[in-house]
C-alpha cells in the first residue's frame, strides 16, 4: 500500500499562482455586464453618534445617480441582520443594514448611492448632509463591560453581549495537584485583519425585480426576506477569485446590475 504523502517539510505546488502570474485571474472589479451600476456606502466618521439630520437632496439630481438610499427606503422591507454567532441567552437588538437615528461604530453605513460609475456614486456620497451629535464612546472591552459604562444600545441595560461559563473534569483537584500554578493577566494585541478589499456583484433579470435571501457580502448582507419568487427568477452567481469570493447581493430598486467594490478605506 502506497503511504500518505507529506506535506508537513515538504515542497508543496501551489495551484493558483500560474493564473495570478499569467494575468488571468479575474477579480470583481474584472466583471463588465450590460447596464452596471455601481454602489458607493456613506459611513459615519463617528465612534457613536445620534443622527441629528439626514439629507440626500443634494444628491440626488447629480448625473449618473440612479437611486439614493436610506434606512427610510429599507424600512419594512429588510429584516434583522442575522447573527454569525448565537449561543443561548444572547442580546440582540435591532441592527439594520443602514443606521436608523444613531451610528454605533466607526464606518457605520449611513446611506447607499447607485450610480452609472463608481465615481459618480462616490462623489454623490460625499454631497449627503449628515449632522452628527456625538455621544460617549467606549473602545476598550473591559472598560465596556464595566457598570456605568456608556450604553452602545440604549435600550439594552449594559453593553454585554452574553455570559456563558462552563468546566470540564475536576477543576479544583487538578490545581491540587499541580506542581506550580501560574496566575496572570494576558492580552492578545494582534487581530486578525483581511488586507484585500471586499466586493460584490449582482445581477437580477429583468423579470425579477424583487429582493431574496442569499448568502451575501455587504452592505446588505443578510437582511433581505425570502419572497416566495418563482424558480429561476434569479441566478446566483458566485466567482472564486483571488481577491474574494463574489456573492449575489439584493436587489434594491433597479432590475439591473449592481457592482459595489471597496478599498482598504472603505
Amino acid at each position: 500500500m502506497a503511504s500518505a504523502p507529506r506535506f508537513v517539510g515538504s515542497e508543496v505546488k501551489r495551484l493558483e499562482d500560474p493564473r495570478l502570474i499569467q494575468g488571468q485571474a479575474q477579480y470583481v472589479d474584472d466583471f463588465t455586464l450590460p447596464g452596471l451600476l455601481h454602489a458607493a456606502v456613506l459611513r459615519s466618521p463617528h465612534a457613536h453618534a445620534r443622527i441629528a439630520s439626514l439629507d440626500v437632496a443634494p444628491a440626488a439630481h447629480e448625473p449618473g445617480v440612479v437611486a439614493l438610499l436610506t434606512w427610510r427606503e429599507l424600512e419594512g422591507k429588510v429584516g434583522q441582520k442575522s447573527l454569525g454567532f448565537a449561543p443561548p441567552g444572547i442580546k440582540n437588538p435591532e441592527r439594520l443594514p443602514l443606521a436608523k437615528d444613531e451610528v454605533r461604530f466607526v464606518g457605520h453605513p449611513v446611506a447607499l448611492v447607485l450610480a452609472t460609475e463608481r465615481a459618480l456614486a462616490r462623489d454623490a456620497a460625499d454631497l449627503i448632509r449628515v449632522e452628527y451629535e456625538p455621544l460617549p464612546a467606549v473602545i476598550d472591552p473591559e472598560t465596556a463591560a464595566k457598570a456605568g459604562a456608556p450604553n452602545v444600545y440604549r435600550d439594552l441595560p449594559d453593553n454585554v453581549a452574553f455570559e456563558h461559563k462552563w468546566q470540564v473534569g475536576e477543576l479544583e483537584a487538578a490545581f491540587a495537584r499541580a506542581d506550580r500554578i501560574v496566575r496572570g493577566r494576558f492580552v492578545n494585541p494582534i487581530v486578525s485583519c483581511l488586507l484585500r478589499s471586499l466586493g460584490s456583484l449582482e445581477r437580477t433579470p429583468s423579470r425579477a425585480c424583487q429582493a431574496s435571501r442569499f448568502q451575501v457580502t455587504p452592505p446588505l448582507a443578510g437582511s433581505f426576506p425570502p419572497t416566495g419568487e418563482p424558480d429561476g427568477a434569479r441566478r446566483v452567481d458566485r466567482f472564486e477569485t483571488p481577491q474574494t469570493t463574489t456573492k449575489l447581493t439584493p436587489c434594491t430598486r433597479s432590475c439591473t446590475s449592481v457592482e459595489w467594490v471597496t478599498d482598504r478605506s472603505w
